[in-house]
């Protein structure tokens, strides 16, 4: 009897920290909504670059741990408006899909939809000259 409850709270523990890890990779992109600096605190361990597009509007790029290169862009009062998220590679573009699946609400084949308390996020995949990439907005 002790092995068996041991060994169905061992399966609950584990499914949450499953979970828990699907759910943070799936938002550890995003971030609309934030702040340059609370982004930059959030991933401390990433090294940031500061662009500017032709028409003024400031973003930061990184590389992440998932073999992808992010872009954060912000609105006028400085909040994150756009994500792009720009796998490296097609394991890259298939994790970020089977993440997306595993999460979100699927839309089509290449769109997804995340109903947040304060509002809904929508990711789209789009393929580019350069490869796919992901927009959240």
């Amino acid at each position: 009897m002790g092995q068996t409850l041991n060994l169905d709270f061992m399966k609950h523990v584990i499914l949450l920290v499953t979970f828990f890890l699907l759910f943070y990779s799936g938002f550890s992109q995003s971030r609309i909504g934030w702040t340059e600096l609370q982004i930059k605190t959030e991933f401390y361990s990433w090294s940031f670059d500061t662009d500017y597009l032709n028409d003024g509007t400031k973003y930061i790029v990184t590389d992440d741990e998932n073999n992808a290169t992010i872009a954060y862009f912000f609105n006028e009062q400085g909040l994150c408006y756009l994500t792009m998220v720009m796998p490296s590679n097609q394991v890259a573009v298939n994790y970020y899909v089977q993440t997306y699946n595993n999460q979100y609400v699927i839309v089509s084949d290449t769109e997804w939809k995340a109903y947040l308390a304060n509002g809904v996020l929508v990711i789209k995949l789009f393929f580019g000259d350069d490869g796919p990439y992901f927009i959240i907005q």
